[in-house]
Parts: C-alpha cells; sequence; structure tokens
C-alpha cells in the first residue's frame, strides 16, 4: 500500500456534491476551451463562459483518511499553486458518480489527483470505483479573483434574501413567457423583488417575496 505522504497536506482536495453548482457557469464554446473548464484549488472551484461566473469555496475532509484505489494508489495528491482546470463534461461525469448513500461521509466527496498532463477524478463506495481522467484545460484564463473583488470593493445599495427554489421558479416563468432578458427591481431588504420583461408587445410582471431572516 502506498504510503504517498502528500495526502496528508493541506494542498490536496476532496470535492463533495455542492460543487454541481459551478456546473451551469462551464461555457459550451468550443472556440475557447478554457472556459470549458472548471478551476479546482485547495479553498475554492470557479468557473465562468464570460457572462456568468461563479466561485464555490469548498470545506474539504481531512485527505489522509480518504480509502486508496484498488492496488493501493493513493487517490489524492498535492494540487499545484494556482490550482488545476479541468474538463466540465469531465467532473460533471466524476460528481454522478459518487455513491446515493454512505454510512461514511468521506466517500461523498471525489477525490482530485493531479497525474502529468492528467487530473484523475475518482470516488468509490468501498465496492465499486470510479476512475476518471480529465485533460487539463490549458490557455488565458479570466481573473476571476480580479473580476470579483473589483465588483464587490463598494458596498451594495441593497440587498435582499430570497428562497431559490421561488426564485427558480420565476426566472422559469419569465423564460416560458418567452423573455431574453429581464429587468429585476430591489427597493430594500424586505420589499418584494421586482422582475419585469417584455415580448412581441405584451409584459410580463413577477414579484418575489424576501425571506425575513430571524
Amino acid at each position: 500500500m502506498s504510503n504517498d505522504t502528500t495526502i496528508q497536506g493541506e494542498r490536496t482536495v476532496l470535492l463533495n456534491g455542492s460543487v454541481r453548482g459551478v456546473l451551469p457557469f462551464v461555457s459550451r464554446d468550443g472556440t475557447r476551451p478554457v472556459l470549458q473548464g472548471v478551476r479546482v484549488t485547495p479553498d475554492y472551484v470557479e468557473a465562468t463562459d464570460s457572462y456568468k461566473l461563479c466561485r464555490i469555496t469548498l470545506n474539504s475532509p481531512t485527505a489522509q483518511d480518504y480509502p486508496h484505489l484498488p492496488g493501493g494508489e493513493s487517490a489524492v495528491a498535492e494540487i499545484p499553486e494556482g490550482g488545476v482546470v479541468v474538463e466540465g463534461r469531465t467532473l460533471g461525469k466524476a460528481l454522478r458518480s459518487l455513491p446515493n448513500k454512505s454510512a461514511l461521509p468521506i466517500l461523498s466527496h471525489v477525490a482530485v489527483k493531479p497525474v502529468g498532463e492528467l487530473v484523475q477524478l475518482s470516488s468509490t463506495d468501498l465496492g465499486e470505483t470510479s476512475v476518471l481522467y480529465s485533460k487539463r484545460v490549458s490557455g488565458i484564463s479570466p481573473d476571476i479573483d480580479e473580476l470579483l473583488s473589483r465588483v464587490r470593493t463598494n458596498e451594495p445599495k441593497a440587498t435582499v434574501s430570497v428562497d431559490v427554489k421561488h426564485l427558480r421558479a420565476l426566472i422559469k416563468g419569465a423564460d416560458d413567457f418567452g423573455a431574453d432578458v429581464v429587468t429585476i427591481e430591489v427597493r430594500e431588504p424586505l420589499s418584494p423583488v421586482v422582475v419585469l420583461a417584455e415580448d412581441s408587445g405584451q409584459t410580463f410582471t413577477a414579484l418575489l417575496m424576501p425571506v425575513r431572516k430571524v
């Protein structure tokens, strides 16, 4: 059995199912392959299609507790400075291979391991093991750190908390209406969010009540 000491470092990565939230931000534009990737670092994953972007912070368990692969190979290894960019579609497949239920919380994670010019993405339920390989996506990617810091330097004019399921239903309603663009109006923290759209001479008006924080 391998005694690879890198699995004890702070630069290893295990990804749980919550990182699926980054996948809708991966581009489908084949002319810019770097935007079809997801950057994986020890602290977060991120993706952008140049129109929208997402960063999800990680809270990984101790990597040394992750089971070894068949043959004794370690499933994780140190991630280089700046992370690695993996193919969004391969990461999606790896996340879909996670066990539906597991008595051990650590098994609800995909283990990330750079292997030369590839990145290994593996998961196991201790009965079956899934091992996928992604190419390292190369190219000049947008500086998401700079974008986020620039946007968040100034205090927001207004903030409001809303229910995710209700927000999804509202956007689906605007999409079914035929709108390509919506206008979102936010007034005060406890005032309804107003969503407006127009299409072929018709108008769409929707209100979404905020969530009152206790």
